[in-house]
């Protein structure tokens, strides 16, 4: 995956992560082209960052200094080329005033020193750190030629700028010392290690220093990656010893189970690594739509749910574990992975829990635990479409997740009409589609912090973009949605509390997630996904990046 790839090889930020496993430090932010972690004022409105000295680009910049004002000219590219990241960045100032072209520089970001970038905020955001570990701020160098050029080497290149990137960490792409940016961005030849949608080779960078750089021990000298091939493909290359690791950013399983089940059963061949992917799946309910307005059915939703059957149709335990709360326990340094405020016996749901509930719902009119008005029958409920990875092909996918969280809710009285559309994220964030559920939304961390999940599922001003469930909505939008209610929860005074806390604050996101589940509960976590690896016996160092839930790439080492 790109973000992987970026991390361990191809690009340094100011901070940055080990590639490790969060039970071994992998989740912590570390300094990296900065010098130590940032310094902010006694108001929580400045970060201050000083970088490292005597660091530079990749051939064929390789005499040009890393200096401040090229992560001042990442974040202006950020800023005016679509990125779905951009809005990490809001809280800077002059950020969306530059965005929207209303300014010419971004104000909140001074430069008082080659070596010192200081970010200036509207508004305290203490994970602000954390949104630098992003590849998208990584340093990009100035122009040849052009000091003015406003995005640098990568002005000309809004698209496609993989194929000209100019490298900072331990590897660059094979070819790019012959990048001529002497040329017009048009006639300028792309580097020839990268065929997209083919292959991607990487080479060492020859300025890279492995005493400037204590995250990436980078091992290997070469890196080579086949683009597209199929899973069967990949799983036989294994096996015949032609490639070493295989990469699969998708739901589990990430490897043919053939091939996951011999190396299981002979140690001579290797091993099997399972991580958490830090990616969840969930049931949405949106919160102004009958009968899920009551949070007693809410409630019971969580508890009437088999999550040990959906871990089986998701292909067994290697696939997933049972989820129990909102947030990732990597955010959480494991502080809730006891918790589990819905238990039920084997989890495999209690119709007995769930009844408790719905007694003391309106939509229960006789009070015999079962979800008996009008509003409980025929509910619309959306599943992510099959696809092309292992998961449908082999195991029926996320419709057939829904197909069994179907049964289940009809043991509590609640029948669903459950559709598979190509737009399902897109009829979910639509509020003025009423969609009350959706079956299997993913739920993850946008950067390694707790303080990433939270505001796209539950802000109010992800209302319409990615909050499904309404929470946060004001009356007025409910009453031009159409919506019978005339409120819900909110969380936005409660996230901003939290957001105050700083670079290490880990407790009050925490305690959210105690909140969301226990108060608010417009969520069913369900499953927590893996990441499967086959570590072959030649591969004799290896490590999985929590940050980027994929296998290190700067950590293995192969013996051949």
């Amino acid at each position: 995956d790109s973000g992987e790839l970026f991390r361990c090889c191809l690009l340094r930020t100011l901070v940055s992560h080990t590639g490790h496993s969060y039970r071994d430090g992998g989740a912590d932010l570390q300094p990296d082209l900065a010098a130590k972690l940032p310094d902010v004022s006694s108001d929580g409105l400045v970060w201050t960052f000083h970088l490292r000295r005597e660091l530079h680009y990749a051939p064929p910049l390789g005499d040009v200094a890393i200096t401040a004002e090229d992560f001042v000219r990442a974040l202006e590219r950020e800023a005016r080329v679509e990125h779905t990241g951009a809005d990490f960045f809001s809280p800077i100032a002059g950020f969306d005033g530059y965005r929207t072209r209303r300014a010419s520089a971004i104000s909140g970001l001074e430069v008082p020193d080659p070596y010192t970038l200081k970010v200036h905020l509207t508004e305290i955001t203490g994970d602000l750190p954390y949104r630098f570990a992003i590849s998208d701020t990584a340093p990009v160098p100035p122009l040849p030629g052009d000091a003015a050029a406003e995005f640098g080497v990568a002005t000309g290149h809004d698209t496609g700028y993989g194929r000209f990137l100019v490298a900072s960490g331990p590897y660059m792409i094979e070819g790019s010392e012959a990048l001529d940016f002497s040329a017009a961005p048009d006639r300028q030849p792309p580097v020839s290690g990268f065929q997209p949608g083919r292959s991607l080779t990487l080479v060492r960078n020859p300025t890279w220093n492995r005493i400037a750089d204590p995250l990436r021990p980078a091992y290997v000298d070469r890196i080579e990656i086949t683009i597209g091939i199929s899973d069967d493909e990949a799983a036989d290359l294994i096996d015949r010893g032609q490639a070493d690791v295989v990469l699969r950013g998708s739901p589990p399983p990430q490897v043919m189970p053939w091939l996951v089940d011999k190396i299981r059963a002979d140690a001579r061949l290797g091993r099997v690594e399972v991580n958490s992917r830090d990616f969840l799946r969930a049931i949405s309910m949106n919160v102004a739509v009958p009968p899920f307005d009551d949070i007693h059915v809410r409630r019971a939703v969580n508890y009437i749910l088999d999550k040990r059957a959906l871990i089986e149709a998701h292909g067994g335990d290697l696939t997933g574990r049972v989820l129990t709360h909102y947030v990732p326990d990597s955010l959480e340094n494991d502080a809730l992975s006891a918790y589990d405020p819905y238990a039920t016996p084997d989890e495999k749901g209690s119709l007995e829990l769930a009844m408790q509930e719905l007694r003391q719902s309106r939509y229960d009119p006789q009070h015999i635990g079962t979800c008996g008005a009008p509003e409980c029958k025929h509910v619309l409920a959306l599943t992510i479409p099959g696809g092309s990875s292992l998961f449908p092909r082999l195991f029926g996918g996320f419709p057939r997740l829904g197909a069994l969280i179907a049964d289940d809710l009809s043991r509590i009285g609640i029948t669903l009409d459950v559709r598979s559309p190509a737009d399902t994220a897109g009829q979910l964030n639509n509020p003025e589609k009423h969609i009350p559920l959706g079956l299997t939304v993913g739920v993850g961390p946008n950067f390694a912090s707790a303080s990433s999940t939270f505001p796209a599922d539950f802000a109010s001003a992800e209302i319409g973009a990615t909050n499904k469930t309404l929470v946060g909505a004001t009356p007025a939008q409910l009453r031009k949605w159409g919506y019978a209610v005339s409120s819900v929860p909110s969380l936005d005074a409660r996230m901003h509390e939290c957001m105050q806390g700083g670079l290490r604050e880990s407790r009050c996101w925490t305690a959210l997630d105690l909140y969301v589940m226990e108060k608010i509960v417009a969520v069913a976590p369900y499953t927590s996904e893996t990441v499967i690896d086959v570590v072959p016996a030649r591969v004799v160092n290896y490590a999985f990046d929590q940050s980027n839930d994929e296998i290190a790439l700067d950590q293995l080492a192969v013996e051949h």
